[in-house]
C-alpha cells in the first residue's frame, strides 16, 4: 500500500507556505484546560470548515501533538511532530486528517445527587472532582475509540470520559453503606477509584495522571451520620495522631540513648588509642634515650680513635696480650685436649681481631678462669704436677661457693669456719669482678670492631645481646654474695 505522505522537515521555520495549503491545527495554550483534546479534517470541530482535504498540500505537527491518518476508515499512520506533505493521491474525499492533543489535560468532573451512583444500603450520592490524563497511545485511542464513529468531536470525547468514570464510581461506592461512605477516609477512597479508573483507560490509550474527590453530597436525612461518622473518625485521627506521636517520642528516645552510648563508645576507643600511643612514645623515647646514650658512647670512642687516642689503643693490645699469654700457659700446662686444634683456631681469631663462635667465648672463658687460679697457686707449682692440679683442684676451688654462718650452727670451730667462709667468698667476689670486667672489655672491643667496619650491625646486636646477658649473670652473681 503506498504511503500517503512525506516528511519533509522537523522544525518550525522548515514548515512551507502558509495559508490554505499548510494545514495547523489553530487552538488555545497548551496550559488552556479548556483546549480541545481532537481535531479532524473533515470534522465538526470549529476552524475545520476551513480546509478542503483536495486542497491540502502540507500539514505540521507540534510536538506535543500526534497526527492520525485515515483511508477509508482505516489507520495508516501515526505521525509525531514534523511537517509533512500530503500525496497527491491522498488529497481525495476518503481521506482523514485526525490531531490528538498528548499533553496532559485537567478534566473537571461531577454527578449530581439524582444521577449519582448508589450505595450498599441504596442510597444515591452526588460526587464531584477533578482529574488529569492524557492520550498515550494514539493507535489504540483511535482503534478502540475513535474508529466507532464517523465523526468524533471534543464534546463527545469528554462526555465519554465523564461516563466511563460514573461506571467505575458506581462499581465501587455499591461496596459501601452509606455511613461507612462518611467514614471512609477521602485518600483511601480517591486511592481506591483512581486504580479502578486507571485500569479502564489504559485500554483506550488515555493515561490518568491525578484523580480527586473534592465533594460528597449525601440526603438531608442521612447527613448527621456522616457528621457522626465525620466526628468519630477525627477522634479515630486525633487517637492514632497520638498514639503516633507517643512511638515518635519512644522512637527519638531510644535513638538518643543509641546516640549517647555509640558516643561514649566512640570517647572509650578514642581514650583506648590514645592511651596506647602514649604507651608507644614512651617506650619509644625510653629506647632512644638508651640509642642515644650508646651512640654517644660509640661516638666518643671512635673521636678517641681519630684522635690517636694512644692509652685507648695501648689498653686494647695489653689485653690482648694478656689473652694470648694465658692461652699459651694453658697450652703449656695441659699436654692434651684443648691444647690442640680447639686452642689454636682461638689464639689465631684473637690475633686476626676475627668473630669468636659462642664455643670459642666458652673456652676462652674456661682459660681465663683456670690460669688465673693457676697464678694463685703458683707457689705450689714445684711440689704439685700442674697439669693435674689444674684439672682437678684448681677448677675444684675456682667453683667453690662461700658458706654461710648457718651452715656451721654451734660448732666448736665456728669461728674459724667463718673466716674460712669469708675467704672463700672475697676469692669468688675477686673473680667474679675479674670476669665482669672481661665482659666490659669484651663489649668495648666488640663496639671498636662496629665502628671499623670489621662486622655487620646484624652481628653486632647478636654478640651485644650474648655479652649483655652474661654481664647480667655475673653481676646477679655479685648481688648474691653481697659484693
Amino acid at each position: 500500500m503506498p504511503r500517503l505522505f512525506r516528511k519533509i522537515g522537523d522544525k518550525l521555520e522548515d514548515w512551507g507556505v502558509k495559508g490554505k495549503n499548510l494545514l495547523i491545527w489553530e487552538k488555545g495554550s497548551i496550559d488552556d484546560e479548556s483546549r480541545s483534546l481532537i481535531f479532524s479534517i473533515p470534522g465538526p470541530e470549529a476552524g475545520a470548515e476551513k480546509y478542503d482535504i483536495r486542497d491540502i498540500k502540507n500539514f505540521a505537527v507540534r510536538d506535543y501533538e500526534r497526527v492520525l491518518l485515515l483511508d477509508k476508515g482505516s489507520l495508516t499512520d501515526v505521525l509525531s511532530g514534523g511537517v509533512y506533505e500530503l500525496d497527491k493521491s491522498a488529497r481525495v474525499k476518503g481521506t482523514r486528517i485526525i490531531y490528538i492533543d498528548t499533553g496532559n489535560l485537567k478534566i473537571p468532573w461531577g454527578f449530581p445527587q439524582m444521577i449519582g451512583p448508589r450505595t450498599k444500603d441504596g442510597i444515591q450520592i452526588g460526587l464531584s472532582g477533578s482529574m488529569m490524563l492524557s492520550v498515550t497511545d494514539p493507535k489504540a485511542f483511535a482503534l478502540n475509540l475513535l474508529s466507532r464513529h464517523t465523526t468524533f468531536t471534543d464534546k463527545q470525547l469528554r462526555d465519554w470520559i465523564k461516563d466511563t468514570l460514573h461506571g467505575v464510581l458506581k462499581e465501587i461506592i455499591q461496596e459501601y453503606k452509606i455511613a461507612e461512605v462518611g467514614s471512609i477516609k477521602r485518600d483511601k477512597l480517591n486511592n481506591t477509584i483512581e486504580i479502578e479508573t486507571v485500569k479502564t483507560f489504559e485500554r483506550f490509550g488515555l493515561r490518568l495522571h491525578e484523580f480527586n474527590i473534592i465533594n460528597i453530597n449525601v440526603p438531608k436525612e442521612y447527613e448527621y451520620l456522616l457528621e457522626r461518622e465525620a466526628e468519630r473518625t477525627m477522634k479515630v485521627a486525633r487517637t492514632e495522631d497520638m498514639l503516633d506521636d507517643m512511638d515518635l517520642q519512644k522512637t527519638l528516645e531510644k535513638r538518643r540513648v543509641e546516640h549517647e552510648l555509640e558516643l561514649e563508645s566512640i570517647k572509650l576507643q578514642k581514650d583506648k588509642i590514645l592511651t596506647e600511643k602514649r604507651h608507644d612514645l614512651d617506650s619509644k623515647v625510653q629506647i632512644g634515650s638508651q640509642d642515644l646514650e650508646r651512640t654517644q658512647a660509640l661516638h666518643d670512642r671512635e673521636l678517641a680513635k681519630i684522635t690517636g687516642d694512644t692509652e685507648v689503643i695501648n689498653a686494647r693490645t695489653k689485653y690482648k696480650t694478656t689473652v694470648l699469654d694465658a692461652i699459651a700457659a694453658y697450652q703449656k700446662a695441659y699436654q692434651s685436649g684443648l691444647a690442640g686444634v680447639e686452642l689454636d683456631g682461638l689464639r689465631l681469631n684473637i690475633e686476626t681481631g676475627a668473630e669468636l663462635s659462642k664455643k670459642q667465648m666458652e673456652i676462652l672463658e674456661k682459660v681465663l678462669t683456670t690460669v688465673s687460679e693457676i697464678k694463685r697457686y703458683e707457689g705450689l707449682a714445684d711440689k704439685v704436677d700442674i697439669s693435674e692440679f689444674a684439672k682437678a683442684e684448681a677448677m675444684k676451688i675456682a667453683a667453690e661457693r662461700p658458706q654461710s654462718r648457718a651452715e656451721f650452727g654451734t660448732h666448736p670451730d665456728a669461728s674459724h669456719e667463718i673466716h674460712v667462709g669469708s675467704e672463700e667468698r672475697e676469692k669468688t667476689l675477686k673473680k667474679l669482678r675479674n670476669q665482669l670486667q672481661k665482659v666490659e672489655e669484651q663489649i668495648t672491643e666488640l663496639d671498636d670492631k662496629l665502628l671499623d667496619g670489621t662486622i655487620s650491625e646484624e652481628k653486632h646486636e647478636k654478640m651485644l645481646a650474648r655479652l649483655m646477658k652474661r654481664k647480667k649473670e655475673i653481676e646477679d652473681e655479685i648481688a648474691k654474695l653481697g659484693g
